[in-house]
C-alpha cells in the first residue's frame, strides 16, 4: 500500500511527534508499504528528497514564515506536484492542538 504522511517538522528534528512517525514510517515500511513523507524544508541545508530506512521524504521549502497565525492546507487543496498523488491512505497530523 502507497501511504502519505504529512507533517510539518520531521528528522532531523526532534519532538514527540516527529518520533512517532518515524517509528510508524519505519514499521509500515518493514511490512512491505510504501511511504512517503511530506514535511517542511524549515532548515536551508536539509535535502529536498531522500531516503532515510526505506522512508520516501519530500521536504517543500518554506517560502515566508508568517508572523500571524496562517490557515493550514485543506485536503481539497491541490497536491504539491512532486508528490505521487496516486496513494491510498493519507495521513496528516498537525502539532497544534487548538
Amino acid at each position: 500500500m502507497k501511504i502519505l504522511t504529512v507533517l510539518t517538522y520531521y528528522r532531523p528534528h526532534t519532538s514527540g511527534l516527529t518520533i512517532y512517525v518515524e517509528r510508524l514510517a519505519r514499521t509500515l515500511v518493514k511490512r512491505g508499504h510504501q511511504v512517503t513523507v511530506l514535511t517542511s524544508q524549515y532548515e536551508p541545508q536539509l535535502a529536498p528528497e531522500e531516503f532515510i530506512d526505506g522512508v520516501r521524504i519530500v521536504r517543500a521549502p518554506v517560502l515566508l514564515r508568517p508572523l500571524a497565525e496562517v490557515e493550514p492546507r485543506r485536503a481539497t487543496d491541490p497536491a504539491p506536484a512532486q508528490i505521487d498523488t496516486d496513494r491510498k491512505v493519507v495521513f496528516a497530523m498537525s502539532g497544534r492542538t487548538a
